[in-house]
C-alpha cells in the first residue's frame, strides 16, 4: 500500500514538472512572438478631398479622402481620436467620430474617412464654415490624434495635414 502510495505521489510530481513545464514554453512563445512585432508609424501622407456631406444641429458630417502609409506587416485600424478641424488657420470645430477604417498591411492608399465634426464658435466662424460648405477646402486642415489598432497593439498617432 506504502509502495502505490509513493509511486502515485512521484506520478503527481511528474504530472506537475510537465505542467510547469508546458506553462513556461507556452509564456516564452507568447513573449517571443510579442517582442518581434513593431509598430511602425503610419503616415497620413495627403488630403486629396473633402466632400461636405450634411449638416444638422452644429454637426457637420464630413467625407475626407486621404492617401495614407500603412508599412506594417498586418492591417491597422484608425479609430476616433482627438482631432482639431481648422479653417484659414482658425479652429472651427472637434471630430466627435470617425467611422473606423482598415487600412491594408504594407501599402501606401486611399481611403475615405468619415467623420463627424461638432462646430465651435459659430458666430466668430461663420464666414469660415459657409466658404466650407461652399466646397473651398483649400484652406482646410486636421491636426491631432487618432486611436490605431493591430492584433493586440494600440498606438496613438500624430495628424497634422492641411488640404491639399
Amino acid at each position: 500500500m506504502a509502495k502505490k502510495f509513493n509511486m502515485i505521489i512521484k506520478l503527481n510530481a511528474v504530472i506537475k514538472k510537465i505542467q510547469l513545464s508546458k506553462c513556461w514554453l507556452i509564456c516564452f512563445s507568447i513573449f517571443a512572438l510579442l517582442s518581434g512585432c513593431r509598430f511602425q508609424e503610419i503616415e497620413l501622407i495627403a488630403i486629396k478631398s473633402v466632400t461636405y456631406k450634411d449638416f444638422d444641429n452644429m454637426l457637420l458630417q464630413l467625407e475626407i479622402e486621404a492617401a495614407i502609409n500603412n508599412p506594417n506587416s498586418q492591417n491597422i485600424t484608425l479609430r476616433d481620436g482627438e482631432l482639431k478641424l481648422h479653417f484659414n488657420g482658425k479652429q472651427i470645430g472637434s471630430v466627435m467620430q470617425m467611422e473606423p477604417v482598415k487600412l491594408k498591411a504594407g501599402k501606401t492608399d486611399t481611403y475615405l474617412l468619415h467623420v463627424t465634426v461638432r462646430l465651435e464658435n459659430i458666430p466668430d466662424n461663420l464666414n469660415a464654415l459657409f466658404r466650407l460648405l461652399m466646397n473651398h477646402t483649400s484652406e482646410l486642415s486636421l491636426s491631432g490624434t487618432v486611436n490605431a489598432k493591430m492584433a493586440l497593439w494600440n498606438k496613438t498617432v500624430v495628424i497634422n495635414k492641411s488640404f491639399p
